[in-house]
């Protein structure tokens, strides 16, 4: 799955979280995209990626980070309650989900406003990925991930906290230097 070339990687796979597993996995938050999902013949996607390096981190950006392994504690407390709070027969009976035979599911959307100044992290949450009255919907950055009776919270937890630290880096490039 992984073909390492120079300077850049191609990851390829039938299945796009498997490309998203490779790279957080691998600790390869940031990374820069060239090009787009494409189809290919025997393999459906094709990522390309260059491995790209933070030469320098703000103060503030440390603070953000160092915020990271509390959020994912929370995270995965507001995941494992959720998900112990549903009724998940009734959701697979009394929903979209009873003609169908996918397992029930719901969104969950964790709202972030990264204070670069300050260097503090203020999030909410809200079930479903379009909502005007949640509580993600008062920040800019939202982080969506769904819930299944099934699901691994604490990698759930991981996943969203790779992404956040992700865009920290991201929105950090954009900060006016």
């Amino acid at each position: 799955m992984l073909a390492s070339g120079s300077p850049t990687l191609l990851l390829q796979s039938a299945n796009l979280s498997e490309l998203f597993a490779c790279i957080s996995g691998a600790g390869m938050v940031l990374w820069i995209c060239r090009g787009a999902y494409r189809q290919t013949g025997c393999q459906p996607y094709t990522l390309q990626a260059m491995p790209a390096t933070v030469c320098d981190t703000s103060p503030a950006v440390q603070k953000l980070l160092k915020q990271l392994p509390s959020l994912r504690q929370d995270l995965y407390s507001l995941l494992v309650g959720t998900k112990k709070s549903l009724d998940w027969k009734w959701l697979n009976r009394n929903t979209d989900f009873a003609d169908s035979d996918d397992p029930a599911y719901i969104d969950i959307t964790i709202g972030c406003t990264f204070d670069f100044d300050e260097g503090c992290i203020s999030w909410s949450f809200q079930t479903g990925d379009n909502s005007f009255t949640g509580g993600a919907y008062g920040h800019p950055e939202w982080f969506t991930t769904s819930l299944l009776s099934r699901s691994n919270c604490k990698d759930i937890a991981k996943d969203l906290i790779n992404e956040i630290e992700g865009r920290i880096y991201e929105l950090q490039s954009y900060q006016a230097v």
